[in-house]
């Protein structure tokens, strides 16, 4: 073991993804049920190359129940972070996708789904920067959950 950290508050949290930084640090991302103003709210940290937090940031969909669930580096030089919202969009919970900088501001966000839940898993970017998302629906296909 290089190094170990323990990060949070007196509510759960949830660590769902990580990525290497330039600089040999770290970006994760996950939920915080302590910090933020939501029932949890989607929570992106960076840290050393050794475990000392750098920054936190929390993004609130606006009250509810978010959460990240994996990332990518953007061409632009920072992240897209994946998540799902039970705050905002069109149903019970969507896919929330966020364009962050280096330093965790947001640059935009959107939402996609349907009028029922929309669970994320994982973001991939191909070498051209085209997203490919993976998760399941209750709004879309043919039965009661479709990938």
């Amino acid at each position: 073991m290089q190094w170990s950290a323990r990060f949070g508050g007196d509510g759960s949290e949830f660590l769902n993804d990580f990525l290497e930084t330039d600089d040999g640090g770290f970006l994760l991302l996950g939920r915080t049920e302590s910090f933020g103003i939501g029932g949890s709210d989607l929570w992106l940290m960076k840290v050393t190359d050794e475990g000392e937090l750098v920054w936190e940031k929390t993004y609130d969909g606006g009250g509810d129940y978010d959460w990240g669930s994996s990332m990518v580096r953007s061409q632009e030089g920072g992240f897209i972070l994946l998540g799902g919202t039970y705050s905002k969009g069109s149903g019970d919970s969507d896919l929330w996708l966020l364009g962050v900088d280096s330093s965790g501001r947001v640059m935009w966000d959107t939402t996609f789904g349907g009028p029922y839940d929309e669970i994320p898993s994982v973001i991939k970017a191909s070498a051209s920067g085209e997203l490919y998302i993976a998760g399941y629906t209750g709004s879309y296909g043919a039965g009661s959950w479709d990938a």
